[in-house]
């Protein structure tokens, strides 16, 4: 299985379903793939288009912490999100 280490910028609560990772800022996550959501839309006179590509990308990840109260896989927005490398690079861009 594939990973790329991130880090992830900010705190980020998703919410309470296996599905949300909920992480504080530093933490690894490392992603394991990303997605676009898509939505079906109607179908207007002339119009190809049947699916709208959402604006927002999200990411699959694996938290690295452990941490008991939640499970260690679920969705971020990538957006919250940088590589470990970039930040390991970069240290002083995110210092307070």
């Amino acid at each position: 299985c594939f990973q790329v280490a991130h880090i992830a910028l900010w705190d980020y609560f998703g919410g309470s379903t296996c599905l949300d990772i909920n992480c504080t800022a530093t933490d690894q996550i490392n992603v394991l793939c990303e997605e676009y959501q898509v939505r079906e839309a109607e179908i207007l006179p002339g119009d190809r288009h049947r699916y709208l590509r959402l604006p927002m990308r999200w990411s699959l990840g694996r938290w690295i912490t452990n941490r008991s109260f939640q499970p260690n896989i679920g969705l971020i927005p990538t957006c919250w999100l940088t590589t470990r490398t970039f930040y390991e690079e970069n240290k002083r861009l995110f210092k307070p």
